[in-house]
């Protein structure tokens, strides 16, 4: 990339994306958008941040880098515990199979009771999610040996650890090959022979039995030991490998795929890992776009899991459907937010005007607001036309509070609709209640946790301990439940003022 022609057409290109950029404009917008938060002044300053960044001039590198780091800060924090993704660890049951080896030059025929215990372990790393996968566990075996004419019959007891690192980092995850290791005891229960009715034969036999059990047993503990650990090693491998490779095509499925189709960037700005926390922030930000500009709400110390969204992270994602300017009759529009909510199924209500016609304002069609403990939807609309009707340049605002049940949480519309636009009199506002209402009905629900998290035996004896919402941001976490205990807000973010060499 550095050789010519290449070279001279990143000169080129650097020039054309660099130039000049009044200040007193920039900071106009700034303070525009951070009394609004209106789409159209954040692309206006991402767009001179760009030019900013590609000017030869340092000083303007410097101001643009300062632009990235208070305005495109992380808008989605997560934080999970090792407790929680204990919990999450299915109980492994004993398994009783039959013992077929050949062991010390001897065949050994017998069943063994395996026990095992699975926990992840988390390995502090500042700059990527690293754990460790550990089983350990007993296996009993009672075996017997046969050399003829005499049988020995054998008891052993050892003990296994097994472990496999999983990194997970801006790459993807990887996973090293399992190690495992045993130890233990055996012990010679008895030896009989086929010459027993013989006196003195049966008992020269056994006793050459036992000398030789004796002579090999070093040997056969150490080759007990290691099919063991063998065993355990191919067991984690067999079990965990292709659930990682699911869980990683999940991933870019469910999460990747649809961030791509909305032109959207998942870029994680820090990924750290604790003894026992894994904490990731994530800007959720095409190179247009800004992302979390004010204070992140505080998570409860003793949080199982937490998450903290920025509503910049919705309203880019908002952006990339791409409804600016979209003309649509009020089913299809149903129909699209049914879809996008996850409830494709829903069946509109009977008197839903499918036919009025909405087009959306060229800019800031839909936008989210997070504050005052209410999440707030804005439809920016051009025209709604309704039969002879038709109603131009107006605002629709739909307010939805959270409820708590449990470990459910919803969002519920709440209040009445508000409608905000020049010359909107009585008979246009009756009719955008009989379209917007019916489009978003009161009491209207949204899921954030399942209801069935409820009866999920991995989560009891957990809360909801904190949900706010305030200052653009979404604050979820879940922690051990108490009798007198309530979701909990996080307490306001205030300045110590400290003189200096106090």
């Amino acid at each position: 990339l550095s050789t010519e022609p290449l070279s001279d057409l990143r000169r080129q290109l650097q020039q054309l994306a660099a130039g000049p950029v009044d200040l007193e404009l920039l900071n106009a917008l700034i303070e525009r958008y951070e009394s609004g938060g209106e789409a159209r002044y954040a692309l206006a300053i991402a767009q001179l941040r760009q030019r900013l960044q590609w000017t030869p001039d340092v000083r303007s590198q410097a101001l643009a880098e300062h632009l990235d780091e208070h305005y495109r800060g992380a808008n989605l924090r997560i934080a999970i515990s090792d407790d929680l993704m204990n919990r999450m660890i299915p109980k492994q049951n004993a398994i009783i199979s039959p013992v077929r080896e050949n062991i010390a030059g001897a065949k050994v025929r017998g069943k063994s009771r395996t026990t095992t215990t699975v926990r992840v372990r988390l390995l502090p790393d500042i700059e990527t999610w690293r754990f460790a996968l550990e089983a350990f566990g007993n296996v009993y075996s009672e075996t017997q040996s046969e050399t003829w004419p005499a049988r020995v019959q054998n008891a052993a007891k050892m003990q296994f650890q097994a472990r496999k690192l999983i990194v997970i980092d801006q790459e993807g995850m990887r996973a090293s090959r399992t190690k495992a290791q045993a130890q233990g005891r055996n012990e010679l229960l008895g030896v009989d022979s086929q010459l027993d009715p013989i006196p003195l034969v049966g008992r020269l036999l056994r006793n050459a039995a036992r000398q030789k059990h004796h002579k090999s047993r070093p040997i056969a503990l150490r080759q007990g030991k290691e099919k063991v650990a063998q065993h355990a090693r191919q067991r984690m491998d067999k079990e965990t490998n292709p659930k990682l490779a699911r869980l990683e095509q999940k991933f870019r499925d469910s999460v990747l795929a649809p961030l791509s189709q909305l032109a959207l960037l998942a870029e994680p700005l820090d990924m750290h890992t604790t003894a026992n926390r894994a904490v990731m922030n994530v800007r959720l930000a095409n190179r247009e776009q800004l992302a979390a500009h004010t204070p992140r709400p505080f998570a409860p110390a003793d949080s199982l899991v937490s998450m903290q969204m920025h509503e910049t992270a919705l309203n880019n994602a908002i952006a990339g459907l791409r409804l600016d300017g979209q003309r649509m009759t009020v089913a299809e529009l149903f129909e699209f937010f049914s879809e996008k909510l996850g409830n494709s199924a829903a069946v509109p209500p009977a008197d839903l005007p499918g036919l009025a016609v909405i087009k959306f304002s060229a800019r800031g069609a839909v936008r989210i607001k997070f504050d005052g403990d209410r999440i707030q939807l804005v439809l920016g609309i051009h025209e709604l036309a309704k039969g002879r009707d038709k109603i131009k340049s107006f605002e629709v605002h739909a307010f939805f509070r959270p409820v708590m049940k449990g470990l459910e949480v919803r969002l519920v519309r709440d209040g009445s609709l508000q409608f905000a636009g020049r010359r909107l009199k009585t008979g246009p506002r009756m009719v955008l209640h009989t379209v917007i209402g019916k489009l978003l009905p009161k009491d209207q629900e949204i899921g954030l946790l399942r209801a069935d998290l409820e009866n999920d035996p991995r989560l009891a004896g957990l809360m909801v301990t904190q949900l706010e919402i305030e200052n653009g941001w979404i604050a979820l976490a879940l922690g051990q439940a108490h009798p007198k205990r309530v979701a909990w807000r996080a307490p306001e973010q205030r300045l110590l003022s400290m003189p200096f060499g106090g």
